[in-house]
């Protein structure tokens, strides 16, 4: 039973290749462009999600999603085969333990999961009377040494965590120019994973660290599309309408130009920008120096 179904996946596989070749060949290009050498492909199994996979791969699930032309990441089958580009080898995917689920509830989808770990935790009852208790006691300081006793007393958040390690880190500007879209909510439901900034036809866009190229290519309703892996866990993206100067497996050097913006469409140019730690997206601005000292 088991050989049959590995010669079954590794049919599906070679009729995938074989596809991709065709197509290729009419097209000249992919939709995740011929630029992209690296990448195998994963067999879903059995209770593995496209959240799993993507935090498996350090790969983003949106970027995932429409490298596999997936209209919906909340539906994938076991069985299913998706092409994980970068990857050099299948990699175990943790499959998480559904909760019980009470009598009438709805389970959540994985964006919703996703917008639900952006909200603040409200503290527990007992955590409420000790910021009371600690308040209390120290009313006869001055407000200066109240502050800075209290801030030593609470534990650090795990956005102070992320902020002190920015700091060490210093990221450069893709391109100087007007932050048309910051990062967060939008109106229609929409969430910014990163910033849009203003562009100029010509404008070159450099890389923000050091760091190796796990991506390089041309991604529909984001153009031109790079992605570095950096030090730390951390990873930048960068997507516009122009031409692109590095390779899959290419290293790069902070401030080196990797592309330039070349206007094709009648919108104004625009570059987006993305930073993220360990597959999540953070707020770049916290991350960017000042464009006034840049």
């Amino acid at each position: 039973m088991v050989g049959k179904n590995r010669k079954r996946e590794r049919a599906v596989v070679l009729f995938l290749a074989m596809y991709f070749s065709i197509f290729i060949s009419c097209t000249g290009r992919t939709a995740f462009d011929k630029d992209i050498r690296g990448g195998i492909y994963h067999t879903v199994k059995k209770g593995e999600t496209l959240s799993a996979i993507a935090q498996a791969y350090s790969l983003d699930i949106n970027f995932l999603a429409e490298v596999n032309h997936l209209r919906d990441i909340d539906k994938i089958e076991a069985g299913q085969i998706l092409f994980i580009p970068g990857a050099e080898e299948i990699k175990e995917v943790k499959i998480q333990t559904p909760k019980a689920k009470t009598k009438g509830e709805i389970p959540l989808t994985e964006r919703q999961k996703e917008e639900n770990e952006r909200r603040p935790v409200a503290p527990t009852k007992g955590e409420e009377k000790k910021e009371e208790r600690t308040v209390v006691t120290s009313r006869k300081k001055d407000d200066k040494e109240e502050k800075e006793e209290l801030k030593k007393a609470m534990p650090p958040t795990k956005v102070e965590k992320e902020e002190k390690k920015e700091a060490t880190i210093r990221f450069l500007w893709p391109i100087k120019g007007k932050v048309l879209v910051r990062f967060g909510p939008q109106p229609g439901g929409m969430f910014a994973k990163g910033i849009t900034i203003a562009a100029t036809n010509g404008m070159p866009i450099i890389a923000s660290l050091d760091g190796l190229v796990i991506f390089s290519g041309y991604i529909k309703n984001y153009g031109e599309t790079i992605i570095l892996k950096h030090e730390a866990d951390y990873a930048t993206v960068y997507s516009y309408e122009g031409v692109r100067f590095v390779k899959v497996d290419e290293k790069v050097k902070r401030g080196m130009k990797i592309g330039v913006v070349k206007k094709k469409s009648s919108a104004d140019p625009t570059v987006h920008f993305e930073i993220r730690y360990k597959n999540k997206a953070f707020d770049p601005l916290k991350f960017l120096p000042s464009q006034e000292n840049y």
